[in-house]
């Protein structure tokens, strides 16, 4: 019988493991003599080394970056750059105390479009200003939307501070364009080590993987958030384990599924292949019985803490360069070696020995699972649960680098649903996403536009005071709807501000306006059916106290008689005049197709239709999206199971620049619909993600034509959006 970790090692790799023994003794030994030393023996001995090291390497070190890396909390780094923060205080249901952090206000409290500085922060990353959310638009009133970041493995928050340039700093920028914005700790890191029981040089208090970080640390960390803010919703960007701990917890919790609009997901880490170092990598994978041998059961790598306040800055700089490249081969060109030094001085915190064994179990196994309890190479015949990660309903969208070599995007994308945007940046190592120099313009404006679109919250019922105003808000949906295409049941037309034409297909929307389908429509029951779809007379005198002439309402326009002409197609008048204070609709052609008429009776073309939603409109939350819903289920028999179907082909005629413009706003509109909870919000939910993965392929298009200066009217749908759909 083979001896574990030893048959996989070549004669080469004993020496190294003899060498890695021996190399940690050493340092055990070092530290310890280290430790004896007087203060001012320590200071002395780090001055010279500094002084050695300048001769040999020139330190670019600016001031600010000097100050930053003297930073010792994220308090300290916030105020730095201007940002008031609060410390917030989260109780896990197994009794950790995590700290987070909370930035509500940015650098202006008033309207963040007339802060010019902001806005040509956003020009320079090529983030539109139309990301910046004024006064908490399209959310609850007084309740802006909310943005949880999280952190990697062996991290803190104060990784989302460290970028020296405004433009690269991810949590600022979300700050000063009208976010609320979170910043989550695991257990175990500076900020959240303590339990209402245990101790942290007790051995339980570090007896935790990713399990418990998953299942208690984050849904109570959004829980407190979401009470804290009173927002329904808020939207999570993870690094590295911190996508992981969010694809678990999503996987095993539906109730979070709702509590989450958007997962951004940087650098995701799921089933790592392993690392670059052969020996490593051995060893790594080996039993947790030889883990727990080297780094015992409490924090992993305690060391590195010391060796962080006895090295200088830039000796301990290029130590974690060096290291970083024996372990991953990262090279970290895409940073520069001033942004590298501040990074580096708040890159590490304490995470369990535990949660460490859990990630090389993964990766062993090449599944993500749950922590494996079970003695090693005894649990055959036992299932080790694997994060159900299929069944998770949250929107994803993935941003990879094509050189990280702890990302294996393959069988991450096999693990999850359908993302709504994957994008590679092919030069990306793990912690460029971070603070890479291009930062801020390969995924910044991307993910500012997913925001934009899924991290919406509105009231169950807007609280109006007037007529006028619920009218007003009426009419600028009108206006914003009415400039939509490519809806596979109808199309919108707008005549002036108050009018907007709505034309339902009736047997089928025809391939283009000269050419219409010749099948058969019976309609018999659905006239039968909607046999009082308009105001009867005597409706109307009860309605008006005996005056017919006010119950008419007829609408501005008179009534076009070649609308008529056209069987094929039923017109309706959509209109929120302020002279009646509120919409109605008018049936404009094919009125004997839908109304059940007697012999002598005729039909009152003046007469609006009595919809149910218009009947709702003074007692509940109808919007103009409701309206047409109800008219587009009277129109077609049988009714759609989405009335808001989207015709996909009519986006393969568009221009590469109308396609992106006009992906966008249909994304937007059709998310307002799915957040009302509609019986077709499934549905509707799976024509964004088409919509979306179109936005972004059209976008990811026109800036490479544009680095090539090929940029042309061309049609989107052939390189990137294919490569996308078929991911």
């Amino acid at each position: 019988m083979g001896v574990p970790i030893l048959d996989r090692l070549q004669l080469r790799d004993y020496q190294a493991l003899f060498v890695g023994i021996t190399f940690l003794l050493l340092e055990t030994l070092l530290r310890v003599v280290t430790w004896c030393l007087p203060t001012i023996v320590l200071e002395f001995c780090k001055a010279q080394s500094q002084k050695v090291f300048s001769q040999l390497y020139v330190d670019q070190r600016t001031q600010p970056a000097k100050i930053l890396q003297h930073t010792t909390t994220f308090k300290e780094m916030a105020a730095y750059w201007g940002y008031k923060s609060e410390e917030h205080i989260v109780r896990t249901q197994d009794q950790y105390i995590l700290g987070i952090q909370r930035i509500p206000e940015g650098h202006s409290n008033k309207l963040v479009t007339n802060n010019q500085k902001i806005v040509d922060i956003f020009e320079r990353s090529g983030i539109p200003v139309s990301a910046i959310r004024i006064d908490g638009c399209n959310s609850l009133k007084g309740v802006k939307p909310v943005v949880l970041l999280y952190h990697g493995l062996m991290m803190c928050s104060e990784v989302w501070m460290c970028n020296l340039e405004e433009e690269r700093r991810l949590a600022c920028l979300l700050v000063d364009a009208g976010y609320d914005v979170w910043f989550g700790n695991a257990r175990g890191n500076k900020y959240s080590m303590k339990h209402t029981h245990y101790k942290p040089n007790e051995r339980r208090f570090w007896e935790y993987s990713m399990d418990e970080c998953a299942l208690y640390d984050l849904p109570d960390t959004v829980d407190y958030i979401l009470e804290t803010t009173g927002a329904p919703s808020l939207a999570y960007i993870g690094f590295s384990q911190g996508t992981a701990l969010q694809f678990a917890a999503l996987s095993v919790s539906p109730k979070l599924n709702k509590k989450v609009n958007l997962f951004i997901a940087l650098a995701p880490a799921t089933s790592p292949k392993g690392l670059q170092n052969p020996l490593v990598d051995a060893f790594i994978k080996a039993s947790p019985d030889i883990i727990y041998l080297f780094f015992g059961r409490k924090a992993f790598l305690p060391m590195t803490l010391f060796w962080q306040k006895v090295l200088s800055p830039p000796i301990f700089t290029k130590v974690l360069d060096t290291s970083m490249k024996f372990l991953f081969g990262w090279e970290g060109k895409n940073m520069t070696e001033v942004q590298r030094a501040v990074s580096y001085s708040h890159l590490y915190s304490l995470a369990s020995v535990k949660s460490l064994v859990h990630w090389f179990q993964i990766m062993r196994a090449s599944n993500f699972q749950m922590y494996d309890d079970l003695p090693t190479y005894s649990s055959k015949g036992a299932v080790i649960h694997t994060f159900p990660t299929q069944q998770i309903k949250t929107p994803i969208a993935v941003f990879y680098g094509g050189s990280d070599s702890l990302v294996n995007i393959e069988v991450l994308l096999k693990q999850l649903p359908k993302p709504v945007l994957v994008q590679e940046v092919k030069e990306y190592e793990h912690l460029d996403f971070l603070w890479a120099s291009e930062v801020h313009k390969k995924i910044f404006p991307q993910i500012f536009d997913l925001l934009r679109i899924y991290n919406v919250h509105m009231t169950a019922m807007p609280a109006f005071k007037t007529e006028t105003a619920r009218l007003n808000v009426f009419l600028t949906d009108c206006l914003s709807l009415g400039c939509l295409k490519g809806f596979k049941h109808f199309e919108l037309y707008l005549r002036g501000r108050e009018e907007l034409l709505l034309r339902v297909y009736n047997i089928g929307k025809p391939t283009s306006d000269r050419e219409t389908s010749r099948r058969s429509y019976n309609s018999l029951s659905l006239a039968k059916s909607q046999s009082n779809a308009l105001f009867s007379p005597r409706t109307f005198r009860n309605l008006s106290n005996g005056s017919i002439s006010e119950a008419i309402l007829p609408p501005n326009s008179p009534l076009d008689q070649e609308l008529e002409r056209d069987t094929s197609k039923t017109v309706f008048l959509i209109a929120g005049y302020a002279r009646y204070k509120r919409p109605y609709v008018w049936l404009r052609s094919n009125h004997k197709r839908l109304i059940q008429l007697q012999d002598d009776q005729k039909i009152e073309t003046d007469n609006p239709l009595k919809l149910e939603t218009l009947a709702d409109w003074k007692n509940q939350n109808i919007m103009l999206w409701d309206i047409i819903a109800e008219i587009i289920s009277l129109s077609l028999s049988p009714p759609p199971a989405n009335p808001f179907e989207i015709d996909h082909t009519y986006y393969d005629t568009l221009p590469l620049e109308e396609s992106a413009v006009i992906t966008g706003a249909m994304a937007n509109f059709l998310q307002k619909v799915y957040l009302k909870d509609t019986p077709y919000a499934d549905k509707i939910f799976e024509d964004i993600k088409i919509i979306l993965q179109r936005h972004f392929a059209a976008f990811e298009e026109m800036n490479d034509a544009l680095n090539n200066n090929t940029l042309e009217k061309s049609n989107p749908t052939s390189s990137n959006f294919s490569a996308l759909t078929s991911t």
